[in-house]
């Protein structure tokens, strides 16, 4: 049995939600938390550094003793701050897990020529971060800079060896095994609305191409009927609208690869696991050629827009579930589901991170040490 914490320096897990569907997912996940016991114990209190705004849930998932915290608004700056004040109250975090939903590209190549398919619900795990919104803005379009100076640094050791680990074929199975099962977890450990989290199915994952344009067909008498062109403007009423209410052409739908993923999951619903980088900034990507651009740019597999504000303030890794494409049809139904993917997956990440040796008291340790005979 693990014995409860009795301060901070006993935490060194942090996990960091921007939305609070995220956060609410991560919950269920806790084999206990000790903020919500008796009011009337004043050691479930762990306090923070002076000066730290942030709130906290204490607690321990598996073996590992982890602080919790969300985000008071999305983006890097709300990231940065948050993971600072971290850094100053719980001084021996040794991997801070920002986790949650993002949007995702439809494909990447692996080994330089096999084409990976990315579907809504698998997962990427950042082995770096890029901040595509920092460039330069030139007449004929923006260009992100993407030197070892302009974007945040590599990982820590304790960061890449643990990504190693990840990726080994023993690290491999234990995601794909646990991540399911922690799911389901989340599901029966949801009193109100557990069917929220339940996977949208495969006919709801629709991937249109990249220049055809989320707006209302040519039967609705408003701007949208000018549209020609991928760049052109549409109504302000379509980008509030999903795509049943704009009735999308599914002409326009491309067609998916994905026999190649049977080897990776056991069931078709199950998600697969994507290892690269992660663009990161203070926008939404709703472009799908856009998105193409920052492919080509970046070698980027996933968008979000927290992971560069904590990157440089804490060990961390960026893991997150497709939501969506990062295109123009971007929408919130697969949200609850993926976040609940992330928060399971960030389990299965835990079982394989072995943590570190508290640290022994010098002076206690001299008051307990034997005589020389």
């Amino acid at each position: 049995m693990v014995s409860r914490a009795s301060s901070r320096d006993d935490f060194e897990i942090a996990i960091i939600c921007a939305l609070r569907r995220e956060y609410n997912a991560v919950v269920p996940l806790f084999s206990e938390l000790w903020d919500q016991q008796s009011e009337d114990d004043e050691d479930n209190d762990f306090g923070r550094a002076a000066g730290d705004t942030n709130i906290y849930a204490n607690g321990r998932i598996g073996r590992h003793n982890v602080v919790l915290v969300l985000l008071r608004k999305m983006g890097k700056r709300a990231a940065a701050g948050t993971a600072a004040q971290i850094a100053t109250s719980y001084t021996r975090v040794s991997l801070a897990l920002l986790i949650g939903v993002c949007g995702g590209i439809p494909r990447y190549k692996r080994d330089g020529n096999e084409d990976i398919e990315i579907l809504l619900g698998d997962l990427v795990v950042s082995t770096k971060v890029c901040e595509f919104d920092f460039g330069r803005e030139y007449p004929d379009g923006f260009a992100p800079k993407n030197t070892e100076e302009d974007q945040p640094g590599k990982p820590n050791k304790n960061i890449s060896n643990l990504l190693e680990a990840l990726q080994t074929d023993i690290g491999m199975k234990t995601l794909r095994q646990k991540t399911p099962e922690y799911l389901q977890a989340i599901r029966e450990r949801t009193p109100i609305h557990p069917e929220k989290y339940n996977f949208p199915g495969r006919n709801a994952d629709k991937l249109f191409k990249a220049d055809y344009r989320h707006r209302h067909d040519g039967a609705v008498s408003c701007e949208c009927r000018n549209w020609q062109n991928a760049r052109d403007a549409v109504c302000k009423e379509s980008l509030k609208a999903d795509c049943n209410n704009t009735k999308c052409d599914e002409t326009q739908l491309e067609s998916r690869r994905i026999e190649s993923r049977q080897q990776f999951i056991n069931k078709p619903e199950d998600p697969v696991f994507h290892f690269g980088a992660i663009a990161s900034g203070d926008r939404v990507e709703k472009s799908g050629i856009d998105r193409d651009q920052y492919v080509r740019d970046l070698g980027v597999i996933g968008f979000e827009m927290e992971g560069a504000g904590v990157w440089d303030e804490l060990p961390c890794l960026v893991v997150k579930s497709v939501c969506d494409y990062a295109d123009s049809h971007k929408n919130k139904k697969w949200q609850d589901y993926t976040a609940a993917v992330a928060a399971a997956a960030a389990k299965a990440i835990l079982d394989v991170y072995p943590g570190r040796d508290k640290p022994v008291d010098r002076k206690l340790s001299r008051c307990f040490r034997c005589p020389s005979p």
